[in-house]
């Protein structure tokens, strides 16, 4: 599906919702670069794959929204990761979701509501599209010790809009233990004679 250069890897993101799209992060690990951008295939052919952004930043994490006309995504362009929305399939004025940093961007089932991750928080951005596209309010849902990762996320929500699925890490203060058995194979003889016993 995604012939990609020697050196350039590919990271199938997100489908549009009547599957015509599918965008992806290309990373380009020639020469040593780590260029990451966003690219979208046409399914049927009809127009060649092509840089969505043309920006001097990493770009992580896309998402197309319920109706297929909005793109969410990470991006370090300020200097940190915030979550930016754009007019998709045809990208147009970046949007910023985000305050004070943001990663993993997801959409309500709905799509009144961009989703993002801002350390341990979860916070909703409620959005409006017309007559343009602006942030009304932002929440923050809940706080928790759960899986992070800027490139992806690391999380989704349930059709009902109600619940999450999340990854939960340990506690930090949780020590690990390590039990190394060795002589194992003696051990063993000796229990089963003492059961043959």
């Amino acid at each position: 599906l995604l012939d990609a250069e020697p050196g350039v890897l590919t990271y199938p993101e997100s489908w549009s919702p009547d599957g015509r799209f599918l965008v992806y992060r290309e990373q380009d690990a020639r020469s040593g670069r780590t260029d990451r951008d966003l690219w979208v295939h046409t399914v049927d052919g009809s127009r060649p794959p092509r840089r969505l952004l043309d920006l001097p930043s990493l770009e992580e994490a896309p998402r197309i929204s319920p109706d297929g006309n909005w793109l969410a995504f990470a991006s370090d362009l300020s200097g940190r990761y915030e979550i930016y929305v754009t007019s998709f399939p045809d990208p147009g004025r970046r949007y910023v979701v985000s305050l004070e940093g943001g990663t993993e961007p997801g959409w309500s089932p709905d799509g009144r509501e961009v989703f993002y991750r801002n350390g341990n928080q979860m916070i909703a951005a409620r959005i409006e599209t017309t007559p343009q596209f602006q942030v009304v309010e932002r929440v923050v849902l809940f706080s928790g010790r759960y899986s992070r990762w800027p490139f992806s996320s690391q999380y989704d929500m349930h059709p009902d809009g109600q619940r999450f699925a999340m990854i939960a890490r340990p506690p930090e203060d949780r020590a690990s233990r390590v039990v190394v058995v060795v002589n194992w194979v003696e051990e063993l003889r000796q229990t089963l004679r003492r059961s043959a016993n």
